[in-house]
């Protein structure tokens, strides 16, 4: 789209590891409290040539990465829409909790570039609402290739108007090894609520059988926790970030600076990640784990031959267990459901279905529009029930 006529918000509100240029761009990081942008990210770019307003959100993950020690984003206190980093699918998990929307599209269809890299090969921009139409219409207008991201595609998927989207017969697989992994018996409940709701619409839902979902999972935890401590690396102190004030030696310098400027929860995954891809180490893990991706794409490539959507939980347990985890362990596990988009480039769309509950439509890549069709689907049952 070349104009915003059917975006009607005054403001975007963006996550603080976006270029704006001559704006602070801290990432919610220490390391870079000084740190102003010399230009702007494409997407800052896009917006200003759409006239829509922006400014960075007023609270945010250090660089986009959610940790043991911080608390879910209260989006309702935030003024939508949102676009944030995504690259475990946080921002679908804090939108479920706060039974809200959040869209993250195939890899590569919103440039990235001005955007500081978490795990160049999982990140994306996501979109995070309470209204869906106008996720679909602010992604209409940030849809477009940009030759300064080498990752960048061109995805017909947009371009339609929201309210012109057809649910045609649509076909839905519910992977059955779902149901032996989430601990909340309400989630399931919900979940399986929708399904025979769509189910009497005449939707054709099919459980299938699966086993990828903990493999998955292993091998995003490896991958992702690599390329986050690759990409952290670059915070040095010596081209710019933040620099100690007491030091005698250049490697003082470069180990009290990132001790004091990067946040526990970061130094986690780069301790993790350098321990992965130890020489003594790559080949059990890296090797094995970049195999493993590609079987599981493979996997999802089969099912999409025979259907149209992935529908399954967009979280593993209710907000009060998520809120008490302390440790990693349990923080990898919590992201069972909303990691594979990511690990695998996969549109997604998180849509609530009940306080603090969602679920999650996975769509084929370069077919985001059919996730915005399933939850019209979603919406037309919940106007019906």
């Amino acid at each position: 789209m070349e104009n915003n006529k059917n975006f009607k918000k005054s403001i975007v509100k963006l996550g603080k590891n976006i270029a704006i240029k001559n704006k602070k761009m801290t990432c919610e990081s220490d390391i870079l409290q000084c740190f102003t942008s010399p230009y702007s990210a494409t997407i800052v770019e896009i917006l200003e040539n759409a006239n829509i307003n922006y400014e960075h959100v007023q609270n945010d993950y250090e660089f986009g990465v959610k940790g043991v020690l911080s608390s879910v984003k209260n989006n309702n206190t935030q003024e939508f829409p949102m676009i944030l980093q995504d690259f475990s699918g946080t921002p679908r998990m804090d939108a479920c909790y706060n039974s809200v929307f959040s869209f993250k599209p195939t890899y590569g269809t919103f440039s990235r570039y001005g955007v500081a890299s978490v795990a160049n090969s999982f990140d994306q921009l996501s979109i995070t609402s309470d209204n869906l139409e106008e996720i679909y219409n602010l992604a209409n207008i940030l849809a477009i290739k940009d030759n300064k991201d080498q990752n960048s595609i061109n995805n017909d998927s947009f371009g339609l108007e929201f309210q012109s989207l057809i649910n045609s017969d649509m076909k839905i697989a519910i992977p059955k090894e779902i149901y032996s992994l989430v601990e909340d018996s309400n989630i399931i409940s919900n979940f399986k609520k929708k399904i025979d709701e769509l189910k009497n619409k005449g939707v054709i839902i099919e459980e299938i059988e699966t086993e990828f979902l903990e493999d998955s999972l292993k091998t995003y935890i490896i991958l992702s926790n690599i390329e986050i401590s690759s990409n952290m690396s670059r915070y040095d102190a010596l081209v710019y970030g933040y620099r100690t004030e007491e030091y005698e030696t250049i490697e003082e310098m470069y180990e009290k600076s990132r001790q004091e400027g990067l946040g526990i929860d970061i130094k986690s995954r780069i301790l993790l990640g350098n321990y992965l891809i130890n020489a003594n180490q790559k080949e059990k893990h890296y090797d094995a784990a970049i195999e493993i991706r590609k079987s599981i794409n493979s996997t999802l490539n089969e099912i999409f031959e025979d259907y149209d959507l992935i529908m399954m939980p967009t979280v593993l347990f209710d907000y009060d267990k998520y809120s008490k985890i302390n440790n990693l362990t349990d923080l990898f596990k919590s992201e069972i459901f909303a990691h594979l988009p990511n690990l695998l480039g996969n549109p997604a769309i998180q849509f609530p279905i009940s306080k603090g509950i969602g679920l999650q439509f996975i769509g084929r890549k370069l077919k985001d529009v059919d996730v915005f069709k399933g939850c019209k689907l979603m919406e037309e049952v919940k106007n019906e029930y």
